[in-house]
């Protein structure tokens, strides 16, 4: 299966935001890749490691429930991937560039970007908050 975020100024840390890093959907394809966590628990996360191709290393991230909203302190209530800001930038991140994830059947993640370039977006699904996913990986889901 294969997702992509198209990255925003937000996301790279370009409009001076406090945002902690990449929102991730709460359901669905994208949501997929990321293990589950505990919910019942204040703030969960956990480690998440990818295989970045690109840099022939792995990179480890933080996946994280903002939910305090559950907890009675405070209104978060979302997914983020953190501590991954420095790999946008090893990878020369831009804006309207996509960020790729590749779930494999090992269960092992690949990490990529595809910089911006004019694409046929009938080939693909637009998810949520810039997530897109293949329609090819959707009619396989299906099958």
């Amino acid at each position: 299966m294969r997702v992509t975020k198209l990255l925003s100024a937000n996301d790279l840390g370009l409009t001076g935001s406090h945002q902690a890093g990449i929102l991730v959907p709460k359901s669905g394809p994208a949501a997929a890749i990321f293990p589950s966590l505990d919910t019942s628990r204040l703030n969960p996360d956990c480690h998440v490691a990818f295989w970045v191709p690109a840099l022939g290393r792995s990179w480890t991230a933080r996946f994280v429930f903002y939910n305090n909203r559950l907890h009675g302190s405070g209104t978060r209530l979302e997914y983020r991937l953190t501590r991954i800001s420095a790999l946008l930038k090893e990878l020369n991140a831009n804006v309207g560039d996509r960020l790729v994830f590749e779930l494999l059947g090992s269960g092992e993640v690949h990490v990529g970007i595809e910089h911006a370039l004019p694409r046929d977006l009938s080939e693909e699904k637009v998810l949520s908050n810039g997530w897109i996913m293949s329609v090819e990986d959707e009619e396989n889901e299906d099958a």
